[in-house]
């Protein structure tokens, strides 16, 4: 005990004596110092939805210090120690005290998942984590993956560790680390340190004094430099084989905000596309079914059905996956990586509900094109020039598997005009009324695609026409379908057959339009209401505050949903 306190004071008057007679002129240190955007691109995610969580190699002390530069929760519940040997410091069944108060986290990355077994879910809500090292921090990637999170990491590519954490994620985006600076607080600095380039984005303008930064000499590459300029580029490159994406060191990290923006639009684009490939094989079954029921011919032969859905149908669908971004999508929450089809009975509901009109409407046209295209037919028309494109006429094949003309289906033995008991001119009144129906098939499908450019906004909230390549798909499979049943009815029928389409015809395509229209604009309300009431629960859920959760009593189980009673 003596000795001990004899050496602290020789140690100390030592100290004394190399500070007297001298000027103190400063201090020099190191800090880790947070980038200004990465408080507000900290906030951005977490109105998106996007958990952010720090997980740092210093002490709990150092990383809420730089969590709370961050903008992260540092209140009590807001950090866990992933160091296996704090377990020994503490049980998981005692409470411990923090800075905030009495607190209960697991220590020691093996008492995670105990604790999510056993107590509540906010080891997956706290945004820190402390004294981290590569296995642990693949191992917390590993749990946050096992409750079914999605995981985007964003680390150094200049450790060379974060490798193996970058192939762990799901998404992962490395960032080349800014170059050293000098910070300079109360003292000017040097005549020649003044004259170098300023780095703006290291400045704080929220700092009660000025503070000037200078870049280091000979501080690695610059802001625009590539793999090539620095020493370890080959070592850079290597780690972030498995991310998507290498942020320069100069780059502004709101970058991420935008990727996940135009991300989100294009997976609610490719998905509103595919309800619209759906949405127009729902519309034709229906017609066949529907046909079938009250006893009239098919509607639509199997050519002109693989016509639909394999040409017009896909022409339609693409531009609506290129579609704008819609900042909308950066508010909207997110549901976890579970579940994917809990909610297709309700979509496939809504699909149904908004083809009924429009396959009711075309079977009762398809009935009256019927009868006006038998007396059409009764009139012989003239021979047709021997260029005519016959093999669009097709309606049947015979037993050599050969395209044969309307006119001359029936004459075939075995065909299914003679099995039907149909006569020719049955045959070609058949063929044009569903050349007809096909016409305002295709009508319709391109006017329903326009509501498919959003799932809950109307064409009034949402136009469709800011995608001008849908206006040109649009249009193009609208003109490649007038031009095909131009041509296989021929100049000759085509006055005929319209003159002769009684105004009840009229009535009934633009009724069918207007009510399809209605119909879908209705669901689309209602499907608008669930939506919103399911993401501000989801949003109620996520923004929770820590802790309310987190009992003190060993073996309490959570409720699954904030929203539970």
């Amino acid at each position: 005990g003596f000795g001990r306190k004899h050496s602290t004071a020789v140690r100390h008057n030592a100290f004394r004596r190399l500070l007297e007679k001298h000027i103190f002129c400063g201090m020099a240190g190191a800090v880790d110092r947070a980038r200004v955007e990465a408080s507000d691109v900290v906030e951005d995610l977490f109105n998106a939805g996007v958990r952010f969580a720090h997980l740092s190699r210093d002490n709990e002390r150092r990383t809420k210090a730089f969590g709370h530069e961050l903008g992260l929760e540092t209140d009590w519940n807001s950090c866990i120690d992933l160091n296996e040997q704090s377990a020994a410091f503490s049980t998981q069944s005692s409470p411990m005290l923090g800075g905030g108060g009495v607190t209960k986290l697991p220590r020691g990355i093996g008492a995670v998942r105990p604790h999510l077994r056993d107590v509540d879910n906010v080891p997956l809500l706290v945004s820190m984590f402390c004294n981290c090292q590569p296995r642990t921090v693949r191992e917390m990637v590993q749990i946050y993956q096992e409750n079914c999170e999605l995981v985007c990491v964003v680390g150094s590519c200049g450790a060379p560790l974060s490798a193996s954490v970058f192939a762990q994620a799901d998404v992962a985006v490395s960032v080349r680390p800014l170059a050293p600076a000098c910070l300079w607080i109360g003292l000017e600095p040097p005549r020649a340190a003044s004259r170098r380039r300023a780095t703006p984005h290291l400045e704080t303008p929220k700092a009660p004094r000025r503070a000037r930064y200078v870049e280091a000499a000979g501080a690695g590459a610059g802001p625009a430099g590539g793999w090539g300029e620095s020493e370890l580029g080959a070592a850079e490159m290597l780690d972030s084989a498995c991310c998507v994406a290498v942020l320069p060191d100069g780059h502004d990290l709101e970058q991420l905000t935008e990727w996940l923006l135009q991300g989100r639009s294009f997976l609610s684009n490719t998905r509103q596309a595919v309800f619209f490939g759906g949405f127009a094989s729902i519309v034709l079954e229906l017609l066949l079914i529907v046909a079938d029921w009250t006893r009239l011919p098919p509607p639509q032969t199997p050519f002109q059905l693989l016509w639909v859905l394999l040409v017009l149908v896909p022409l339609l669908a693409f531009p609506l996956v290129l579609g704008p971004v819609d900042p909308r999508n950066k508010k909207e929450m997110v549901s976890k990586n579970e579940d994917h089809l809990a909610n297709a009975p309700s979509a496939a509901l809504y699909l149904v509900l908004r083809a009924l009109p429009g396959a009711a409407g075309l079977c009762l046209l398809f009935a009256v094109f019927l009868d006006v295209a038998g007396d059409a037919a009764a009139a012989p028309p003239p021979p047709p020039p021997p260029t005519e494109m016959l093999w669009l006429s097709v309606l049947y094949v015979g037993e050599d598997q050969s395209a044969v003309p309307v006119a001359e289906a029936a004459r075939l033995p075995g065909s299914l005009v003679e099995r039907a008991g149909a006569e020719p001119r049955e045959a070609l009144a058949l063929a044009h009324a569903q050349l007809l129906t096909q016409w305002w098939a295709t009508l319709l499908l391109a006017a329903h695609s326009a509501s498919f450019a959003h799932r809950t906004l109307n064409d009034s909230q949402y136009s469709p026409f800011a995608n001008r390549l849908w206006v040109r798909a649009a249009a193009l499979a609208f003109g490649l379908e007038s031009v095909a049943v131009f041509v296989q009815l021929g100049p000759a029928r085509i006055p005929a057959i319209l003159g002769q389409i009684p105004w009840y015809g009229h009535l009934v395509g633009v009724g069918m339009m207007l009510l399809a229209g209605i119909v879908d604009w209705i669901v689309k309300r209602h499907d608008r209401r669930a939506f919103e009431r399911t993401n501000k629960g989801m949003y109620l859920e996520f923004t929770t505050k820590l802790g309310m959760h987190s009992p003190i009593e060993p073996g309490h189980l959570a409720p699954t949903s904030y929203l539970d009673e």
